[in-house]
């Protein structure tokens, strides 16, 4: 899907820039005005809102004598309050007279320019300070856990190991403290064994240390609770990817049992993000409940970060088949991108009832997913306003090891409202996000988000054999038990109907 490999460019792009040199060279006058002027002239461009690029200007410039502490001079801003749309020679021209006028480092004059001008945006197009190089590494591995610093030892703690990644597969268990980590280091024709005792390394270094070269093998001294001697495991660095698709509880596989209700048939599934692995442990999580016969599902898009627009794309199309989806606009463009050119022809759908659970985490492509079944009235929507992220980014050269990140686009529900909270950022009573439906709009208190967090982060424990997961406060999960009565209600009245 052409949409989602601009995405996924985006994101390798930006993970490939590397910090400014120190030993920058001093900007020139004509660095400067060559530097702004492109940045106004990309936004002008390419910004999602249109906005003259006089406006622009001014922005920049009034920014920067503010910052200064001096007050523009009378012939610059004679120029600034007559410019309208001005061509790139009446930008640079006017940039030249400020280049001139500074005794500042113009380095430093054109990073606060910027800063000024980009303030007056959406927050998300920035100017990053960095060289750009794009090269090719060789694939990345890691062994699948996520760690902590344990509060006792202060020693780095296993958190949970990742269902499918090189650590459970060896054998490592949540509560696992790593005491020392061997790999080998340096380069791939001469490397070097090196042995780490993890006392004094921070989280950071860690991971650091835990990842490398896909197929390459890294050693690990745990010290267990309850076990007399340190634990060795050794284990190949492989592509790991965390799980995305969670139920109600694990199953003693360490799997999840999706059953909410067994009585009323109701199930339930968790999304935490969309990655490429993520439709097909969701196909398969719905395929084992309609096996034992569910008549309602409780979607659960709560603090859901979002992610790849074509896996987004597939599950709104489980639920919707062939229905209105999304559209992405751009300025300029004559017709919107029409989110159905990404739905893979055949895909299976489902029709049992469904109530979709959102808050102000969810974000992003989840957020899109709520909108297309609310709008086509397929789930009811239950919860708090979602966080309006609904955007897309492009990543443009603007000088020498500069990059500009523009908003370009933004995402349309079915029924044409727009869901991103883009400049001028959205107020409480703007059109933005997804609203619950009337009468399920339900807050968790700032507690009970904590708790909701920490009970997320507690079903991913996956103790070592013959050890209990440690009982975890009670929380009473209003919206979820707001989600099942509907559920029963509907079951009750005769309106769940057979999966196709």
């Amino acid at each position: 899907m052409r949409i989602a490999l601009i995405i996924a460019m985006s994101t390798i792009l930006a993970s490939s820039i590397t910090p400014a040199r120190a030993d920058e060279d001093k900007m020139t006058a004509e660095q400067f005005t060559q530097q702004l002027a492109r940045v106004i002239r990309v936004i002008a461009d390419r910004y999602y809102y249109e906005i003259d690029s006089g406006e622009l200007l001014r922005w920049a410039v009034n920014g920067l004598y503010e910052r200064r502490n001096k007050i523009v001079p009378d012939e610059i801003a004679e120029r600034l309050e007559k410019a309208s749309n001005p061509d790139r020679k009446e930008v640079k021209d006017v940039l030249t007279a400020v280049a001139g006028d500074s005794d500042d480092d113009l380095r430093w004059c054109a990073d606060i320019a910027c800063e000024r001008l980009l303030g007056r945006l959406d927050g998300r197009t920035e100017l990053h300070n960095h060289d750009f190089i794009l090269y090719g590494i060789s694939p990345r591995g890691d062994i699948g856990v996520r760690v902590a610093t344990d509060a006792k030892t202060r020693l780095p703690r296993v958190v949970y190991p990742y269902r499918n990644g090189a650590a459970y597969k060896a054998g490592i268990r949540s509560g696992d403290v790593i005491t020392e980590i061997r790999r080998l280091t340096g380069n791939v024709s001469s490397p070097v064994k090196t042995v780490s005792a993890t006392a004094g390394m921070s989280i950071t270094q860690v991971n650091q240390a835990l990842r490398g070269r896909a197929g390459t093998e890294v050693t690990l001294e745990i010290r267990r609770n309850g076990a007399p001697e340190l634990l060795t495991f050794t284990m190949t660095r492989e592509a790991a990817e965390e799980e995305s698709v969670f139920g109600v509880r694990r199953t003693p596989d360490d799997r999840w049992d999706h059953c909410l209700d067994a009585q009323r048939q109701v199930g339930y599934l968790r999304l935490s993000r969309f990655v490429p692995p993520t439709h097909d442990e969701f196909s398969r999580a719905l395929d084992t409940l309609q096996q034992q016969g569910a008549k309602g599902l409780v979607l659960d898009l709560r603090r859901c970060e979002g992610g790849l627009i074509d896996t987004g794309t597939k599950i709104a199309a489980t639920f919707l088949g062939d229905a209105p989806l999304y559209t992405i606009r751009s300025r300029g463009q004559k017709e919107p991108f029409d989110g159905r050119e990404g739905v893979p022809a055949g895909i299976k759908t489902l029709k049992i009832p469904v109530a979709c659970l959102v808050d102000g985490k969810t974000n992003k492509m989840s957020e899109v997913v709520a909108a297309c079944l609310q709008d086509n009235k397929r789930s009811i929507i239950i919860g708090e306003r979602t966080a309006g992220n609904t955007y897309l980014s492009s990543l443009l050269r603007v000088g020498s090891g500069q990059l500009l990140r523009v908003t370009c686009s933004v995402f349309y529900s079915p029924n044409g409202k727009k869901l991103d909270r883009i400049h001028p950022p959205g107020k409480p009573s703007d059109e933005w996000g997804v609203t619950p439906d009337k009468g399920f709009e339900l807050a968790l208190t700032a507690k009970e988000r904590d708790q909701l967090r920490a009970h997320f982060e507690n079903q991913l424990v996956i103790p070592p054999p013959g050890q209990a997961k440690e009982q975890a406060p009670a929380f009473k999960d209003r919206q979820l038990e707001m989600a099942v009565e509907y559920l029963r209600s509907k079951i009750r009245s005769g309106q769940a109907n057979e999966s196709s």
